[in-house]
């Protein structure tokens, strides 16, 4: 997490006020006012830079507006290359909130082409095209946000005539709880399954007294709320949430509503694990979480009852357990502002996470059939493809290192262009590696970047693999390849940071023979040579 924070502002935002105490934990080292441009360049390049634009701090409105017109490109181009010229120098997070406001009447909005307006929009553009050329800048029209509370409410003339700080106190704390919610975005995953009742939560009544011609789904009022909030749910699935069932109910009765009900937006095939049974539903969840291979903390539990709520709570505090709203009409856009899913960038691998836990239930439940494991690994026709680093997938090579917590020898978050950096050493290698079988595609879900420090040494920086593909030997294939490329005679080190979720990767190392040769608090180094593959594994793979 970031530890300090260099702050900078076109006008005064009052660095002793209570607002700031958001983020707690952070040191905020805040600038002189009005020098944008100073913050930039001075800033140490490896600490995060926080910096507000008040666009109305950028032009004088009392000049000829035809004047104005001509010096808004300038303006705009003066600061995109400050900004820039910073981006291309540093791999640490660039945070600008850019704000406006207008003191007019509805005539002169009418009548007037405003300037602020202008050049609040044109500036808010050039940020976004920043932003798909970097990887580490995070620009938020705030207005957006101010709006939802009423311009009169944020902004006050008071602090700005006595201390030039245009905002008002509760002004200051939404900007803070804006810049807390986006560095927690940065550093912590999202959340990656949405655990859901069913009665009285996707739809009206309860399905085993009601029956399925009674339930509320799309009809006016309530029933069309019903419609609303599964909708926003399908929407989730594009961003790569995972979808299950957990309902006390009889499971011929919900599975009819979700194949037959011609109003339900759910089908049976969005969800990947259906839990209906009269078990406790923190019961359901454990095993939820154990079938998908997914930690309790990436899960969110609704549940329109108050007690199956408490009891989730009590059970399971990692599942973050969503308090509705008391009145359905509202849950749609309660779930629209649930940020617990959110990410800045969707990739190719989440819109496909669906059909791949899809597939990953199929191998898990085969597997558990089998009786021998190398004969039904073998089975079932398992081909591995080591891919290099490509502008296509660095996004992706990027993403793994930030979220995959449970295999992962160092758990190292590197944003794409901390990777690139990597791989423009030519003693560094960076391979990605891509999995199928007989159910399906996996994607990419493996990678290891190594370090070579001379010809006869190799450092192992990371090596992670996806829980989801856990379970077929894959890490061991990776760890042949490098054998194959480097050699029998080259010492091979891996450095593991413990984390309270990555035992697996340690055992790994343990189990293929690597030797522990320092140690500290939480890093310990460990080493191998002369490495024999396990001849059994590697025949599974084609």
């Amino acid at each position: 997490m970031i530890k300090d924070i260099f702050i900078t502002s076109s006008s005064y935002i009052i660095p002793n006020h209570y607002g700031w105490e958001n983020l707690k934990g952070i040191k905020l080292n805040f600038d002189s006012i009005g020098n944008l441009s100073s913050g930039f360049y001075k800033t140490n390049k490896n600490k995060t830079l926080f910096c507000k634009i008040f666009v109305n701090d950028l032009v004088n409105l009392n000049e000829n507006e035809k004047k104005l017109k001509k010096k808004i490109k300038t303006i705009i181009k003066n600061l995109i290359e400050i900004i820039e010229n910073r981006l291309k120098n540093t791999n640490s997070p660039i945070i600008i909130f850019v704000s406006s406001f207008l003191n007019q009447n509805i005539f002169e909005y009418i009548s007037k082409n405003l300037i602020i307006e202008e050049l609040h929009n044109n500036l808010i553009q050039d940020l976004n095209k920043l932003r798909s050329k970097y990887n580490n800048i995070y620009s938020l029209d705030l207005n957006k946000v101010f709006q939802n509370e009423g311009f009169d409410k944020i902004y006050d003339s008071r602090n700005f005539y006595l201390a030039n700080c245009r905002l008002s106190s509760r002004g200051i704390e939404i900007l803070s709880e804006c810049l807390n919610k986006i560095i927690k975005k940065i550093y912590l995953p999202s959340k990656k399954v949405l655990v859901l009742d069913c009665d009285n939560t996707l739809w009206g009544g309860i399905i085993g007294e009601d029956g399925i011609k009674s339930i509320l789904i799309g009809q006016d009022g309530i029933g069309k709320a019903f419609l609303d909030f599964q909708k926003n749910i399908k929407r989730l699935l594009d961003k790569g949430v995972i979808l299950c069932i957990a309902s006390k109910n009889n499971h011929a009765d919900v599975l009819n509503v979700f194949k037959k009900h011609q109003e339900m937006q759910l089908k049976e095939k969005d969800i990947i694990s259906f839990k209906v049974n009269w078990r406790e539903k923190h019961l359901n969840l454990l095993e939820i979480s154990k079938d998908l291979d997914i930690g309790l903390d990436s899960m969110v539990f609704w549940d329109d009852n108050p007690l199956e709520r408490q009891k989730m709570r009590l059970a399971l505090p990692d599942v973050f357990t969503v308090e509705p709203e008391q009145d359905v009409i509202y849950w749609p856009d309660q779930l629209n502002k649930l940020e617990l899913f959110s990410n800045f960038k969707i990739t190719d691998e989440d819109k496909k996470k669906q059909y791949q836990y899809k597939i990953r239930s199929k191998f898990v439940e085969g597997k558990n059939n089998a009786r021998n494991e190398i004969t039904y690994l073998k089975k079932i026709k398992l081909k591995v493809k080591k891919i290099n680093l490509l502008k296509g997938n660095i996004s992706r090579a990027s993403q793994m290192t930030q979220k995959t917590n449970q295999f992962n020898l160092s758990t190292k978050r590197y944003s794409i262009l901390d990777i690139q950096k990597i791989d423009n050493n030519k003693n560094n290698r960076i391979s990605l590696f891509q999995i199928s079988d007989i159910y399906g595609d996996h994607g990419i879900v493996g990678m290891f970047i190594l370090k070579e420090k001379n010809k006869n040494t190799i450092f192992i920086d990371t090596f992670l693999l996806s829980c989801r593909v856990l379970g077929r030997y894959l890490e061991t294939w990776m760890l042949y390849s490098i054998k194959k490329k480097y050699g029998k005679n080259v010492d091979i080190y891996a450095e593991y940071i413990s984390t309270e979720k990555n035992i697996l990767a340690k055992e790994f190392l343990e189990n293929h023979n690597f030797k522990l040769v320092k140690k500290n608090k939480k890093t310990s180094l460990y080493k191998i040579k002369g490495y024999n593959i396990n001849s059994k594994v590697m025949k599974i793979y084609d």
